[in-house]
């Protein structure tokens, strides 16, 4: 009773220090929650302009709405989109530059594609015939003007026009700076000079593979100098991370192999007795092809069999690349060699424009058909491509010539003088076949295949995913990892080359969500280095509903800005410092030798030529890139030897055996010409990843995704 009063005496307090207590977590919450769920909104900043994480995802929904595939490759061109939108828009405003309305109209829907924005010239030209689709441009622009365009799609629009002008006034700054380019005319003389310089030498090239690897001791001595030496590949400007991990593949087993080959032994049955091919193929997910296949057309391991077993038999399984497949015969008979056919073809778009050419083109079929006109007269006169001058004549073809839905009929399915109706991207034509060759009389085969890839089972997965998990608890550090690695010949230790805070590629993982947790673990404040984490990462099989690999991960180093330790870099650079070490062993054993043929026969090569040698190249014909042999080239006096010289793909000496004249002294206003269009078209790129570098960018993405 007397704790009862107590209580009731200091309930107050009890309140008080509740609601201090919920304030405090409310407080905490918004202060230190992560991108989602909190109040912090922020993705980054460019020179103080804040990029706003709910606008960025906007932008994402807007652009790539139900998109698949790499949606952090989408989210990256984003990002660098939203930077130099804002660099372009600061630097444009100083500039006074900016973007008319009539501009943006004609970047958007001009007739003349040179005037169409690069935006619009990528997005929607066909990739397959590279040509403009200006029919979908002008009915965009006929839907934006009547205020009738899809709304999803109005918003796409809008936002494609924020890109289309500001690659506009990144066009219009670059074009400034590429105007300014001027080349003095000592320069253009030098230049004009050095495109002369021609040479034909007789050179020794010495492979690194002459010296065992076991005759090279490598310090770190040797690592810091060649570190220095390449110090701009190298050194990096923010921190990074190298990764250690050891992958897990998970692949089927003889007996899950077994199991499939059964499944699929018993679904090959299902389809001999199917009286219904097509819907058994579409249920299945199977592949169903119109054409009739020729023997090197048909998959080698079971052509022979395609050809001679009776129509409706089923070949299988067998194995297709990484699959089981049992393949069902439709159909078979001799196909042409050739074929002529004649059509009318009505260009259509979109469904509205086949649905219309369709009409037209059924009714045009059935006044031929009705003899109340011929197939000529109507090509001429509603004919939409260059054959309604002949008739609609498309001559002879051979297979293959024609898109597929176009040639599948005429080769295999059309009877000469008979009418068909057949969709191709191009419209709807009206067809007929008026002649056949058959001169060779091959067989082809109708078939229908159904295949399911040979994956991993559950319980593979499971055994696999079991050892991971005891492989990383036994071995909770990187140094221990690497070590059980060593002493497990099918364990397989790796390390990642460095990586930044926002990277989400790992090589051997590739590039995926996966990949980017990993990352995202290794740059988190509270692990540590030489930490394995405790949790496996599992990474999914293209086809996406399997993983094939259980990786055990941890953080090898933390790398602060400037040149990476040697410790760190040591895997990486072995390769090359191994290379430039031998190099100079090589050179040390040729540099008393005074002739190629000496030279050539210590090491059993041979003495070779190259002709043509450029001195403003860089590339040697038939020796690859090799900068440091031309320079030598030009430095060496006709008919002498050079020195040894360490380059690329191993230790050459160099005679040059002629030097072509150069008595034409040089164009000068063409090499100006050349230099200041060159310099022009370089200036896009250049000047903004200059002004990216100037300018103060806070990036914050790995606080979102």
């Amino acid at each position: 009773m007397a704790a009862i009063t107590r209580i009731r005496q200091y309930f107050w307090l009890l309140v008080v220090l509740m609601v201090l207590a919920l304030v405090s977590f409310i407080f905490t919450s918004n202060n230190n929650g992560s991108g989602r769920g909190s109040n912090k909104t922020t993705i980054g900043k460019v020179n103080g302009k804040k990029i706003d994480w709910r606008k960025f995802q906007n932008a994402e929904n807007i652009l790539y709405k139900g998109a698949s595939g790499d949606f952090l490759g989408r989210r990256a061109y984003l990002w660098n989109y939203f930077v130099e939108d804002a660099i372009v828009s600061d630097e444009a405003e100083k500039l006074g530059l900016g973007v008319s309305n009539e501009e943006l109209n004609e970047l958007q829907f001009s007739k003349d594609r040179r005037n169409l924005s690069e935006v619009i010239v990528q997005r929607f030209t066909d990739q397959q015939t590279r040509q403009l689709d200006q029919a979908k441009l002008g009915e965009i622009k006929k839907l934006l003007l009547d205020g009738t365009l899809n709304e999803d799609y109005k918003a796409y629009w809008a936002y494609q026009q924020k890109e289309i002008i500001k690659s506009r006034l990144q066009n219009k700054i670059s074009a400034l700076v590429g105007k300014a380019a001027y080349t003095p005319t000592w320069m253009a003389e030098l230049v004009g000079q050095d495109q002369a310089k021609k040479a034909d030498i007789a050179f020794v090239k010495i492979p690194y593979t002459a010296v065992p690897d076991d005759q090279v001791s490598l310090t770190d001595a040797d690592y810091s100098q060649y570190l220095q030496s390449h110090k701009a590949i190298y050194e990096r400007k923010e921190p990074t991370r190298k990764l250690a991990y050891v992958i897990f593949e998970i692949k089927p087993t003889a007996q899950d192999s077994a199991a499939q080959r059964a499944e699929m032994a018993k679904l090959g049955n299902d389809f001999a007795s199917s009286s219904n091919d097509s819907l058994f193929i579409l249920r299945q997910g199977g592949q169903w092809n119109s054409a009739y296949l020729t023997e090197k057309q048909l998959p080698k391991n079971i052509a022979s069999s395609l050809l001679t077993q009776p129509i409706g038999s089923v070949v299988g399984p067998y194995i297709s690349g990484s699959n089981y497949a049992v393949t069902k015969i439709l159909d078979r008979k001799v196909i042409p060699d050739s074929v002529r056919s004649r059509h009318i073809l009505i260009s259509a778009k979109d469904q509205a424009g086949y649905n219309a050419a369709y009409q037209t083109i059924d009714s045009l079929k059935n006044l031929i058909e009705t003899g109340k006109a011929d197939f000529a007269s109507l090509a001429a006169k509603f004919g939409q491509d260059a054959t309604k001058t002949k008739g609609g004549d498309l001559g002879y073809a051979g297979p293959n010539q024609m898109v597929k839905p176009f040639n599948d009929l005429i080769f295999f399915k059309a009877e000469k003088g008979k009418l068909y109706i057949v969709s191709t991207r191009f419209g709807v034509h009206l067809v007929e076949v008026t002649g056949k060759k058959f001169d060779n009389n091959q067989t082809g085969v109708k078939i229908g295949t159904v295949s399911k890839l040979i994956a991993p089972s559950e319980a593979t997965q499971t055994a696999v995913e079991n050892t991971a998990n005891q492989f990383a608890r036994t071995n909770s550090t990187v140094d221990a990892m690497k070590a059980a690695a060593e002493k497990d010949p099918k364990i397989k230790y790796q390390e990642s080359n460095l990586l930044k805070e926002n990277d989400y590629f790992i090589n051997g993982l590739g590039s995926n969500q996966t990949s980017r947790k990993f990352v995202k673990w290794a740059f988190d404040s509270g692990t540590s280095t030489g930490e394995v984490n405790p949790n496996i990462y599992l990474f999914k099989a293209p086809a996406g509903f399997y993983s094939d690999k259980a990786v055990v991960g941890g953080l090898r180093a933390k790398v602060k800005p400037g040149l990476p330790p040697v410790d760190v870099m040591k895997d990486q650079l072995k390769p090359l410092v191994m290379a430039e070490k031998k190099g100079g062993m090589i050179a040390d054993q040729i540099k008393s030798l005074s002739d190629l043929n000496s030279i050539a026969a210590k090491y059993g090569v041979q003495v070779d030529t190259a002709n043509n040698v450029a001195f403003a190249g860089s590339f040697i014909p038939g020796v690859g890139q090799e900068p440091k042999v031309i320079g030598a080239t030009f430095n060496t006096a006709l008919n002498a030897v050079s020195t040894p010289i360490v380059g690329k793909g191993g230790v050459f000496v160099i005679q040059p055996i002629r030097f072509a004249p150069s008595n034409t002294p040089p164009n000068i206003e063409l090499v100006r010409n050349q230099q200041d269009g060159s310099f022009a078209s370089q200036a896009k790129n250049l000047l903004m990843e200059g002004l990216k570098k100037k300018a103060d960018i806070s990036d914050q993405r790995s606080t979102f995704y």
